[in-house]
């Protein structure tokens, strides 16, 4: 950070250069006004509840709040893009600031996807700081409409020279970045239609005419959810292998195979009556 605080400025240019405001907890707040950018350092550490901390007449360590009218600092607009160097940005949703859980959809795109997404200053190599292995972390607290949605924590390994530069050589990256947007379209698609249209026919017993949109589908979640997570577990290093032995077909197979075992593992399970069971695997064999 020290040797790229212009990185800050190129962002961000309304930053105060050389005497701005970087401890916000240090300023008095009345909770009406907000500071604006030009009055900030662009490394500041915002607080944005009115607490402090005090000693009472016995040396007890005790905590007073109150409200405020208004945010700490005036960057609605912004989306949360204030130039953290640890939060990429959305190209498409008007630069806005990363919020979402750390799936493998949305990070493969935040890790390869040059047009979507600008990377922050601690994800690029750093000569003579940074050394393999390595490791892209994403340890998010999604927010919410006053609340928060869940910790979550992701992390990618870059164990290898080679896939070094699948993050930080512009060529390969590309390559990449082809790859990994297949597989999740493979994913999806395994997902909804095929999966999802052949638990429907295993619920409903065997009828072929079954709707996606069906309520049943409620009933059958449970198994998305499970090929989902079999697919978080394994997709990086699926994609890394694709990419370094140039066998595409590897992610085809174990897609077949999850397909395959997520079914079986519903039919033994799904509240099916016997017959009506039997019809509906058939029907899936078939």
């Amino acid at each position: 950070m020290l040797r790229r605080r212009d990185w800050f400025f190129e962002r961000i240019e309304e930053f105060s250069e050389d005497d701005g405001a970087a401890l916000l907890w240090c300023l008095p707040w009345d909770g009406e006004r907000s500071l604006e950018l030009r009055q900030l350092d662009p490394w500041f550490i915002e607080v944005c509840r009115r607490v402090r901390l005090y000693a009472d007449c016995q040396g007890r360590i005790t905590a007073k709040s109150v409200g405020s009218k208004s945010a700490r600092i005036a960057a609605k607009d912004l989306r949360g893009n204030v130039s953290d160097p640890w939060i990429p940005i959305n190209h498409e949703k008007d630069f806005a600031a990363y919020n979402s859980q750390p799936s493998y959809q949305v990070v493969s795109e935040v890790l390869f996807d040059k047009k979507k997404w600008l990377r922050p200053l601690l994800l690029e190599w750093h000569d003579g700081i940074d050394k393999l292995p390595m490791w892209a972390r994403f340890d998010v607290t999604v927010r919410g409409q006053g609340t928060t949605k869940g910790q979550h924590l992701r992390e990618v390994p870059i164990d290898s020279q080679r896939r070094r530069a699948f993050l930080f050589d512009s060529v390969e990256r590309d390559k990449i970045a082809q790859i990994a947007a297949g597989m999740v379209k493979d994913a999806g698609t395994l997902k909804s239609p095929i999966l999802k249209t052949a638990l429907l026919t295993l619920v409903k017993g065997g009828v072929t005419n079954v709707r996606l949109d069906d309520r049943t589908a409620d009933w059958i979640e449970q198994w998305l959810t499970s090929a989902d997570k079999r697919i978080e577990e394994i997709f990086f290093e699926r994609l890394f292998q694709c990419r370094e032995t140039g066998h595409d077909q590897l992610w085809g197979v174990f897609l077949r195979r999850v397909a395959s075992e997520i079914f079986e593992a519903a039919a033994r399970t799904v509240p099916v009556a016997g017959v009506r069971r039997l019809n509906s695997v058939l029907t899936k064999s078939a």
